[in-house]
């Protein structure tokens, strides 16, 4: 369980934006539907590379150095500068999006990135700390107005699906911890209700 945490750790961090197909549901809510679309148009050596850095990055996560889309990006022009044009590109695409919403979206955001650093305890997963992030998730987008909650689901097109998947509505109700219901929204899916 620690292991998938932290690997869903690392997707949040470093490459929600880009990654195309995720691991599993609270991972796919971070995932904006241009990430989606900027992923699928890779070639499978461009995957490739971008798996790679990937790795890298899940070795500077674990060191307890906190990263984000820019390093990924500022990696990716020593690695294989093809994919780090592209890369260039899609992060400005993203930062022009992020401008466009709606102040209380880019609020939701920044925090949501900012509460990645209380995360780690000597470069170890505090599980009560992440599982508070996600509860924070559900409080914020539950307190923005219908058109603010409007944008952040268009931005990230699967977090609605997130809040409502019967697993995380119990898991909400727990203590800050990891639980069962979160390790059933952890082995669920955007597209169905558990992995097998």
């Amino acid at each position: 369980m620690k292991m998938k945490l932290f690997a869903l750790v690392c997707f949040l961090l470093c490459s929600a934006p880009i990654k195309a197909r995720p691991e599993n549901l609270v991972a796919s809510a971070f995932i904006s539907t241009d990430g989606e679309r900027f992923y699928n148009q890779l070639s499978s050596e461009e995957k490739q590379k971008y798996d790679q850095i990937n790795i890298l990055f899940q070795d500077l996560i674990q060191a307890g150095i906190v990263v984000g889309l820019h390093d990924f990006v500022n990696i990716a022009k020593h690695k294989t500068p093809q994919l780090y044009e592209k890369l260039a590109e899609f992060e400005k695409r993203v930062d022009n999006e992020e401008k466009a919403l709606p102040l209380a979206v880019k609020k939701f955001i920044k925090d949501r990135r900012s509460e990645v650093k209380d995360w780690f305890i000597n470069g170890n997963l505090d599980t009560k700390a992440f599982a508070r992030s996600l509860k924070l998730t559900a409080v914020e987008i539950n307190l923005m107005s219908d058109v603010d909650r409007t944008a952040l689901f268009k931005y990230y097109p699967h977090m609605e699906t997130l809040l409502q998947n019967a697993h995380f509505k119990q898991f909400l109700d727990q203590p800050d911890d990891v639980n069962e219901d979160l390790r059933a929204v952890l082995d669920s899916t955007p597209n169905n209700e558990t992995s097998t």
